[in-house]
């Protein structure tokens, strides 16, 4: 009923929604899990569902990942379960959380705005370029973004309009904590309640969230959805606490070369730089809302009968700003860091299109909306060919046999793990690399285009093809 009214009253944004929705549904296992980041996460799900354990996610066979809390390895390991593992199944969770998150907007939309302004802010969201990557890759991101989403949602539906479900929506606020907590840690907490906070100050609803909010029961199914996972962690891996509440939550914000990384992941960047990123992940709508402005000359900031609106607007703002404000200052930052701020972007966004009334504007905004997802499906094919050979050691690894052992050196890709099922070796030296061979006869070598390979073990092997990131390795099987 929802769907059918959704196309009576905005066909052609309905029609683009579900268009750019299939699209990258399709493109799921379209091209192999890229280095660093997919594949890394890829390689520490398939190890959850080889090793069996749940608790700890395996950065490398006896080696605890210490940088992220499980949430997001847990969905896509449950996936992998039931369809195998494989690049859909790995990434899928992170499209159906994508749809979870459309499904907050298009509610919170619908109740301000009815259908038309509903499917205008899906359709916003589902565009913009960062969450139409991120709705279809194995990153963590997409569990923390939904989090905060269902916090912000349920915080407005439970306090500030409140209905006859409002109990529900505000107990529901707590358990989006919870998830925050299993997604990211401490930083969902923060960009979940600090934007909530800063507006419910001058929009005097700080008395109002005290006194209504169950707090006792609130915070104990909080603390019952995270805090079991965190102590169980500490026992089965000793200084895993320290390292992630220490040294991955405040030495790596203050300390862009943190010289205490156990994974190599930090990524040094100017303060505000994250606001960049955000003017990046939001296209084309960085683009198409200022050349609205400017063709109308008319602004249209609270524009509305509805009483909440003025409220509504800035309440928006304060989480659609709030993960850059948080970063500005920090060291480290990556583009993924500003999906949190995303669904409300699009809510805002939507308001601004919407308040024009112009059923022309409502169009060509949802033509244009499919531009970018049209293209990325359309360059597919080029991009299955250049991710493999540029972005993944897939072509080198479907060389080998099935579970043919390899030896990398002088560094092993976290994809060279995953296309090898866990049989890729490292080996970190020349020496390292013969003694390997000779214990290991048979044993296939991927050696980088920048070194030689041994003389003495040119003689007991062929090099049948140049391949993996960027070319960079030659892969060497022995001699027949």
């Amino acid at each position: 009923m929802m769907l059918i009214r959704l196309f009576r009253e905005a066909r052609w944004t309905t029609s683009a929604l579900l268009v750019i929705l299939l699209l990258r549904l399709l493109s799921l296992g379209a091209y192999p899990l890229t280095d660093t980041t997919e594949a890394r996460y890829g390689e520490m799900v398939r190890k959850m569902v080889e090793l069996g354990d749940w608790v700890t996610p395996w950065f490398d066979y006896g080696v605890p990942f210490w940088g992220k809390p499980p949430l997001a390895f847990w969905l896509s390991a449950a996936s992998a379960s039931v369809l195998g593992v494989n690049e859909f199944s790995l990434r899928l969770p992170s499209y159906l959380l994508g749809l979870g998150m459309l499904g907050l907007v298009g509610r919170l939309a619908w109740q301000h705005g009815g259908p038309a302004r509903s499917a205008l802010a899906m359709l916003v969201l589902a565009s913009s370029v960062l969450f139409f990557v991120c709705s279809g890759a194995v990153l963590t991101d997409t569990a923390l973004a939904f989090s905060v989403t269902l916090a912000m949602t349920a915080y407005w539906l439970g306090v500030v309009s409140p209905s006859r479900h409002s109990g529900r929506w505000r107990m529901v606020f707590f358990g989006a904590l919870g998830l925050g907590l299993l997604a990211k840690g401490p930083v969902g907490l923060v960009l979940s309640a600090a934007p909530i906070l800063f507006w419910a100050v001058p929009y005097e609803y700080l008395r109002a969230s005290l006194r209504c909010m169950p707090w006792i029961a609130g915070l104990l199914t909080m603390s019952t959805i995270a805090i079991p996972w965190y102590l169980l962690a500490e026992h089965r891996t000793p200084g895993f606490l320290q390292y992630f509440l220490v040294g991955e939550n405040f030495l790596r914000f203050v300390d862009p070369l943190w010289s205490g990384d156990r994974y190599g992941s930090v990524h040094d960047a100017p303060h505000g730089y994250i606001w960049l990123l955000w003017v990046a992940s939001i296209l084309p709508w960085s683009v198409v809302l200022p050349v609205i402005w400017f063709t109308t000359r008319r602004s249209v900031l609270g524009m509305s009968s509805n009483r909440h609106q003025p409220a509504w607007n800035a309440y928006l703002l304060c989480f659609a700003l709030a993960p850059c404000l948080f970063f500005t200052l920090a060291g480290s930052v990556l583009p993924t860091y500003v999906l949190p701020a995303l669904p409300t972007f699009a809510l805002w966004t939507a308001n601004q299109i919407f308040a024009y009334g112009s059923s022309t504007v409502l169009r060509r905004t949802a033509i244009s909306a499919a531009i970018l997802p049209a293209i990325f499906v359309g360059l597919l094919p080029v991009l299955n060919t250049n991710v493999a050979a540029d972005k993944s050691q897939y072509q080198l690894l479907t060389a080998l046999p099935v579970n043919a052992d390899v030896v990398y050196f002088p560094k092993r890709p976290f994809s060279a793990q995953f296309y090898s099922n866990g049989h890729a070796i490292s080996a970190a030296s020349i020496d390292d690399l013969q003694l390997i061979v000779s214990k290991k006869p048979g044993v296939y070598i991927a050696i980088s285009t920048q070194q030689s390979l041994p003389e003495e073990l040119k003689s007991g092997y062929q090099m049948i093809m140049v391949a993996g990131a960027k070319r960079e390795y030659a892969l060497w099987r022995p001699a027949q």
